[in-house]
């Protein structure tokens, strides 16, 4: 068996992609609600196939450490493979994920690691519609030789990484009784990982980069300020900075290899 787990506070519009997308990839899911108001548990109703678990998160707040034990609670209540990831997260896979576990409980690996790429809209004036695949619409980013401003992450010399964003935000498959992780899933506690080039978590987070995203963007700055106090809360200014700071470097990622057959592979599901 193979689990994706995610959790969600009013998402109604990432939401559509991020089942339908996922749904096609893993045999079961589990969906944590933190205390949505909008459509988010409807539409989680409506588009996750019946197996599929939508639960109440057990937390009064969103903090990433209360968060993260939370996420390791239900890890440790499956059995076999499974991933964490935010509902701005879409995993992308070359082959059906039975040959990838097969390959794992090969060469005994614990963890794999995918490769995080930050997203970008190319094209903000053309709005993604719910009725195809995000990816399909939404392909433009970087996946190499890059950082984020974004990024506070220093390695021991006290230098930014030069893959920020792969990082933050390439995700831990595994078949573990739950993850290792560091605060925010970004690393785990062992030696036993394999880092893979081409198999990808892609972080939509300029991508589409309209209001309701920046909104988006917004409401994770507030929560987070909330949570620690010292998260800063960036203007609308600031964020269109970054955004084209990134769209400066973006380019059509299907032109590599690697992301071109995995793309290709999850659009024929």
């Amino acid at each position: 068996m193979n689990t994706v787990i995610t959790h969600f506070y009013n998402e109604e519009y990432m939401l559509p992609w991020w089942i339908n997308h996922h749904k096609k990839i893993f045999d079961n899911g589990i969906m944590i609600n933190y205390h949505s108001t909008d459509r988010s548990v409807e539409i989680c109703k409506e588009l996750c196939p019946p197996n599929w678990k939508i639960v109440n998160t057990v937390n009064d707040t969103f903090d990433p450490i209360t968060n993260d034990a939370e996420v390791k609670v239900y890890e440790n209540s499956l059995e076999g493979f499974k991933i964490t990831l935010t509902i701005g997260e879409f995993l992308l896979i070359p082959c059906h994920l039975d040959q990838i576990n097969k390959f794992m409980v090969k060469k005994n690996i614990d963890y794999l690691k995918t490769w995080g790429v930050c997203m970008v809209d190319a094209d903000t004036h053309i709005l993604p519609t719910h009725d195809r695949s995000l990816i399909e619409q939404k392909h433009h980013g970087m996946i190499n030789g890059y950082s984020s401003p974004l990024s506070l992450t220093l390695n021991k010399h006290h230098e930014w990484y030069p893959n920020s964003f792969n990082y933050l935000y390439g995700r831990f498959y595994h078949n573990q009784p739950f993850g290792k992780y560091t605060d925010g899933r970004h690393k785990v506690n062992s030696d036993n990982v394999f880092n893979v080039y081409n198999i990808f978590t892609l972080k939509y987070k300029y991508c589409p980069w309209n209001k309701i995203i920046f909104n988006r963007v917004r409401k994770f700055e507030i929560k987070k300020n909330e949570a620690d106090n010292l998260s800063k809360i960036l203007s609308e200014q600031e964020h269109n900075e970054i955004y084209n700071h990134f769209l400066s470097t973006a380019h059509d990622l299907k032109n590599d290899s690697n992301f071109l057959n995995a793309y290709n592979y999850c659009m024929s599901l």
